[in-house]
């Protein structure tokens, strides 16, 4: 699947994308949609949803960037929940919230991040 990487991709992506939906929009029986339209329609959702999570998260939420990279850190400091819990002063619960994307950053977790797992702070700040 195809990865967007900047606003400029994002924006033709929409473009395209809602062309694609008036396509399919003026379509009056469901049976009658091309499956390749619905095919590529699905794809290019799929790629702008990715893109909308990475790099314009919920409020409340974390970017999957930063999410991906506290996992391939756990995996190569071979970290459980429980360890990471322990690096950074928090409770399992709150990791498994942490790493799903579910809790928010904040300061004192972001230095943590950076000093034991090594991530970045740029990195970090740019997409918290």
């Amino acid at each position: 699947m195809k990865t967007l990487i900047s606003r400029k991709q994002y924006e033709v992506l929409t473009k395209e994308c809602d062309e694609l939906q008036e396509q399919i929009c003026q379509i009056e029986n469901d049976e009658d949609i091309p499956k390749d339209l619905l095919k590529k329609y699905s794809e290019l959702s799929n790629i702008l949803i990715d893109y909308e999570e990475a790099y314009h998260p919920l409020p409340g939420c974390i970017s999957t960037l930063i999410t991906d990279q506290i996992k391939t850190q756990m995996e190569k400091k071979q970290l459980k929940q429980v360890g990471l819990g322990k690096l950074l002063g928090i409770d399992k619960s709150r990791v498994s919230e942490l790493i799903n994307g579910k809790r928010p950053l904040n300061l004192n977790i972001v230095k943590k991040l950076h000093t034991e797992l090594g991530i970045p702070s740029d990195f970090l700040l740019a997409h918290c």
